[in-house]
């Protein structure tokens, strides 16, 4: 029983979406393709995060991200460092209207 409803779930998550920006896959470039492999690390808040953005190996700049997003129509946000959930729902949102395809988004705790 618990299988069955899983499955039935999972169909219900797994459907397509009507209007939406998912093109199959057969459509994409290549460089799409690739990109959407790709998830980056971000900060809601530079402001907020200053001190963890110099300590980081990475680039966590929201600019930085943005140009990504653009770019390289990369699958993913991963948001790193302190936040806001008002800002992280705001830049989440920008995030999702300047990507050519849904952004996966997660949060590292």
């Amino acid at each position: 029983m618990k299988k069955l409803t899983f499955l039935a779930l999972f169909a219900l998550v797994c459907r397509p979406i009507s209007g939406s920006r998912i093109p199959s896959i057969s459509k994409l470039s290549l460089d799409e393709k690739i990109g959407q492999l790709i998830t980056i690390a971000t900060v809601s808040s530079p402001e907020r995060n200053r001190a963890f953005m110099k300590s980081s190996p990475y680039q966590l700049d929201p600019l930085y991200a943005e140009m990504m997003i653009k770019k390289y129509s990369i699958g993913g946000i991963i948001f790193m460092g302190a936040g806001v959930p008002e800002e992280q729902y705001n830049i989440t949102k920008y995030f999702q209207s300047i990507s050519r395809y849904p952004l996966m988004i997660g949060l590292g705790c």
